[in-house]
């Protein structure tokens, strides 16, 4: 029953970081992924060579940690438990 559950809330997550993998794109309405999208940086603002620069630029970590983890019970080195 745990393991049902558990699959079927981790669907809404994978399918963000589907399309953000294959497709480029972060649909995320509730700021809860882990990549943050810069939307004013596009492909053409960037020289000839724009791949690397482009994925390091335009999609970065999340530094803010997602509300739900805030209290979280945290070991000594400050990782979530």
């Amino acid at each position: 029953m745990l393991m049902r559950l558990q699959k079927a809330a981790a669907v809404p997550y994978c399918r963000v970081l589907a399309r953000w993998l294959y497709e480029g794109v972060v649909e995320d309405p509730y700021g809860e992924f882990l990549i943050v999208e810069r939307e004013d940086l596009q492909k053409e603002s960037l020289s000839a060579d724009y791949n690397a620069v482009y994925w390091q630029q335009r999609y970065t970590l999340r530094t803010e940690v997602p509300h739900f983890l805030v209290r979280a019970p945290r070991a000594p080195d400050n990782t979530i438990i």
